[in-house]
């Protein structure tokens, strides 16, 4: 028979991987979207997001003062800006891709581990994070073009 807080372990990996999952069914979701011409999203080519992604997180993780502490919350900021900021290091594209991916993960388990429950706050960092895995997911099934947040796209 398995104890309390065995049972409430398990409920937390559980938890966790459908928080991940999720962020990554919406990631392909915006990815299949915007490769379908459903979407315009198009990061670095008419629009480079990348400041208004960042602020748009920075405000997000303001509200997250309030329940979570500012260790968790910096920790979280800072795998999301280093995976939007990723593309000024020239990574072979793969790599690029599957390392942005991870970052936005390693962030997206960091706030549902550092969260006592999930909120609006929450879920919409967790849009916004879909919306950066998105990017990466684009660029690994779309092998002619490039797209980025701060600097330009291109095509082949």
């Amino acid at each position: 028979m398995k104890t309390k807080s065995e049972l409430r372990r398990a409920r937390h990996i559980v938890g966790l991987a459908v928080w991940l999952a999720g962020g990554l069914m919406l990631a392909g979701l915006y990815a299949w979207a915007e490769a379908s011409a459903i979407l315009n999203l198009a990061p670095g080519w008419a629009v480079k997001p990348g400041l208004a992604v960042l602020v748009g997180l920075i405000c997000l993780a303001a509200v997250e003062l309030k329940t979570v502490e500012l260790a968790k919350v910096f920790e979280v900021v800072c795998w999301f800006v280093a995976a939007l900021l990723l593309a000024f290091l020239s990574l072979p594209r793969r790599v690029d891709c599957f390392v942005g991916i991870g970052l936005s993960l390693l962030g997206m388990a960091t706030l549902f581990n550092s969260a006592p429950r999930i909120r609006i706050p929450e879920v919409l960092l967790l849009v916004a994070t879909s919306y950066i895995q998105s990017v990466f997911i684009y660029n690994i099934i779309c092998g002619g073009q490039m797209m980025f947040f701060f600097k330009p796209g291109w095509t082949t």
